[in-house]
């Protein structure tokens, strides 16, 4: 997904409203970075064992869409069997993995929304919907970088986003995948989700750019297995304004996807309801108290879809 540009924006911007101390030093904040990637970069783990990369890949569908309070509350409890030395780590890329469930779970709604409106305007893109989602999520981050940034794409690497320490590497490695075995019953190396964050670094840096040989190169080969290239549709495409259909800055009508509801909210003001909830779900996680944060997160998916 390419929404790592809007993550990692939402992070730099989250990191700052939380209590003072919970977050220190270089080292604790990339780890709090990497976290706000949350299990985005399992989806991209192919460079490794058949069989392992497809447990993780797995894994990565399986956290967006069940068992969430669960998982978050087993990454917590995970790090007390952590050295202590790595157990400051620990809690900032847990405490990361809170935000980018709280920007997905809210904001998703409104993707999913955009995606199915455009894919009943033609036929041919009526089996397009995945990369119809991906669209919108790579005009999102570009719209999200010159709005809050003034980047443009090209200013921009995505190895800025995933920047890991080898404790990095170790810690968020234990933390998934404990979580993984405990609430998912799959299992994985340690190693293997720093070794997605690897594979999901290549694999951005190649599409970065939309004309990049990169990007030709990996949709050419997708098309002659199907009729609509995802990397195409992910690639970054430069957008230097502070316009953006996919956010719905004019707020018009859309319905949500999952309840049937109408809304006119935009991404903008999705991406503010997210911000501002985030603190308080990362203050209940810190103290246990998962009753608040069931209430606070209201049972969404990472989809924003009711019943997680």
């Amino acid at each position: 997904m390419p929404a790592l540009i809007a993550h990692h924006i939402f992070g730099q911007d989250a990191v700052a409203r939380i209590p003072e101390g919970l977050v220190e030093g270089q080292e604790e904040l990339l780890a709090f970075l990497l976290g706000n990637q949350g299990p985005d970069p399992c989806f991209t783990h192919v460079l490794g064992k058949p069989a392992t990369t497809a447990a993780v890949r797995k894994l990565g569908k399986e956290m967006h869409r069940s068992h969430i309070s669960e998982a978050l509350f087993t990454a917590r409890d995970a790090i007390a069997h952590l050295p202590v030395s790595d157990s400051r780590v620990g809690r900032a890329f847990v405490l990361g993995l809170v935000g980018h469930y709280a920007l997905d779970s809210i904001t998703h709604p409104i993707v999913y929304a955009g995606q199915k409106e455009l894919a009943a305007l033609r036929d041919d893109l009526a089996d397009a919907e995945r990369e119809l989602h991906g669209l919108i999520e790579s005009e999102l981050d570009t719209w999200v970088l010159w709005e809050k940034r003034s980047q443009d794409v090209g200013d921009f690497s995505p190895s800025t986003a995933l920047g890991r320490t080898d404790t990095i590497n170790r810690v968020s490695g234990a933390v998934i995948s404990a979580v993984a075995l405990k609430v998912f019953g799959i299992s994985i190396p340690s190693a293997e989700f720093p070794a997605a964050v690897r594979d999901y670094e290549i694999y951005l840096c190649a599409i970065n750019n939309y004309d990049s040989l990169g990007s030709v190169v990996i949709s050419s080969i997708e098309t002659l297995v199907r009729t609509h290239s995802l990397t195409r549709a992910m690639a970054y495409r430069s957008n230097p304004t502070h316009e953006c259909p996919a956010a719905n800055l004019d707020h018009n009508d859309w319905i949500h996807p999952w309840t049937g509801t109408a809304s006119t909210a935009s991404f903008a003001d999705l991406y503010d309801e997210a911000l501002e909830k985030y603190p308080r779900m990362a203050e209940a996680l810190v103290r246990g108290d998962r009753a608040t944060f069931d209430r606070l997160s209201a049972g969404l998916s990472y989809e924003g879809k009711p019943g997680a």
